[in-house]
């Protein structure tokens, strides 16, 4: 739930990434980002490292992360973002690894099958019952 009243001419925006090996899930979980009134599409990913190459140049408020990537799994991939202070929402298909993703350092884990409305709920979750997120309020 927000807390604070947005005027008409501003929106809160919290600049986010997708990444996932699926080019189909990715302009999937892409066009949820796009359609959250709250969050900034900046970019997508099918390739995680090259996702860690633009992080190390670019700071993003939100990484939605995939797990099951063949190229570098995304349980290798928390640790590294949250020791650049990264926020990760996971978005996957492998509930099993739910806990472990957690353990590592994602703000929540939502299953893809959940579709939009998991997508929303999650974001919440990650974001908006986080202390920082005024910080993205942008005119």
């Amino acid at each position: 739930m927000l807390t604070q009243k947005i005027t008409p001419n501003q929106k809160k925006c919290f600049s986010t990434i997708v990444v996932d090996d699926s080019a189909l899930q990715l302009l999937v979980t892409s066009s949820f980002v796009k359609k959250h009134e709250d969050l900034e599409f900046h970019k997508g990913f099918t390739n995680p490292v090259k996702a860690l190459e633009y992080l190390f140049q670019k700071r993003v408020d939100l990484v939605v992360l995939d797990l099951d990537m063949p190229s570098l799994h995304g349980l290798t991939i928390i640790p590294v973002l949250r020791k650049m202070n990264q926020r990760v929402m996971v978005f996957s298909n492998n509930k099993a690894l739910e806990n472990q993703a957690l353990a590592l350092g994602a703000e929540t884990f939502e299953t893809k099958g959940h579709g939009l409305e998991g997508f929303n709920s999650g974001v919440a979750e990650c974001l908006f019952n986080a202390n920082h997120y005024q910080s993205a309020i942008c005119a």
